[in-house]
Parts: structure tokens; C-alpha cells; sequence
């Protein structure tokens, strides 16, 4: 599923070097399924990564987009993944 690969991939952006805040763009269904259900672990993976992660939910794409990107203390982003599915 969509949420699951996205916590897979957060967990290797919250660990890039210098990596202060990661941001997850995905559709909504998916979003609030990330803060309700999985609220626990991405709480640890903050914690143990000392970042700040950032969960943005649309309701203009389909279920399988997603954008992860690792954001520097400079604000450089580096992008982690792209599954852009538009409806």
C-alpha cells in the first residue's frame, strides 16, 4: 500500500545527513490513515531522527501519488520519491 511505502521512505529520509523536516504529499484517504494509524511510529521516527515530519493531504489525486522530500536546515529540498497519479 501507499502508506506503507511512504513510511519506508520517510524512515530514509528522516536519516539523510543534515535532513531537518520531511514532507509527505498524498492523497487524503492515505493522509489521514498516516495520522490516525500510523501517528505512533512516525512519532518514534521523529524522535529518533530529530526531524520534524509534515503530512499534506490532497483530495485532487489519486490514491497512489506521493512526494516525499527531505528538507535541509537551508530549506534545500531533496526530493525522495514522485508517484504523481493526477485524477
Amino acid at each position: 500500500s501507499v502508506a506503507i511505502e511512504a513510511i519506508r521512505l520517510l524512515i530514509t529520509a528522516a536519516h539523510r545527513k543534515n535532513t531537518e523536516e520531511v514532507a509527505i504529499e498524498v492523497e487524503q484517504q492515505v493522509a489521514d490513515f498516516l495520522n490516525n494509524k500510523k501517528r505512533k511510529e512516525i512519532t518514534r521516527i521523529e524522535d529518533e531522527a530529530e526531524v520534524v515530519v509534515r503530512i499534506n493531504a490532497r483530495t485532487d489525486v489519486g490514491p497512489e501519488h506521493m512526494i516525499i522530500k527531505a528538507i535541509d536546515g537551508s530549506g534545500g529540498e531533496t526530493k525522495i520519491s514522485v508517484l504523481a497519479d493526477s485524477k
